[in-house]
């Protein structure tokens, strides 16, 4: 246990430290996720943005946290994924809900997913993201991880909040 907590802090002064240059952007959120094969999904996430561009950004976001299922609580498996924004607009409609609202911006992404000591392809669609430059928050997002006969599992993220530095 200790070891994964000074590994968790050691990952956390890494990602500021990168951060702190001017073209880069890190960042650290939780999620909350239901998904075919669990009940609900408790996820944290880091996600490192090499680029700070106006439109089409990269993210590559590694996730992993806690599952509940019919058989107990358990580890949910590692996610590492690159995801692209396709597009930013200030017509946010999500604005309903925000007191500061910022630009809409949905990504499409695809990775790996490491479960059960199996890598599987993962894909991931966020229609209801708001990005700005110090936070990102997603509603909804659509993933699934695939096997040789098609679906493997889809979930459904309800909210994913990440803090960016």
């Amino acid at each position: 246990m200790k070891k994964a907590v000074l590994t968790l802090i050691l990952f956390l002064i890494i990602l500021t430290s990168i951060s702190a240059l001017e073209k880069f952007s890190t960042g650290v959120g939780i999620s909350l996720t239901g998904s075919s094969d669990a009940a609900t999904e408790v996820d944290m996430n880091f996600v490192f943005r090499p680029f700070r561009l106006k439109y089409a950004n990269p993210f590559i976001n590694i996730q992993s946290g806690l599952k509940l299922s019919s058989s107990g609580l358990g580890w949910s498996g590692l996610k590492a994924m690159v995801s692209l924004e396709l597009f930013k607009s200030m017509k946010n409609p999500l604005s309903f809900i925000m007191i500061n609202p910022g630009p809409w911006s949905p990504s499409l992404g695809g990775g790996v997913s490491l479960e059960g000591g199996r890598f599987y392809p993962y894909a991931e669609l966020s229609l209801f993201r708001v990005l700005d430059k110090d936070y990102m928050y997603e509603w909804f997002a659509l993933s699934a991880t695939f096997d040789k006969t098609g679906f493997r599992t889809w979930s459904i993220s309800l909210l994913r909040m990440t803090s960016l530095f």
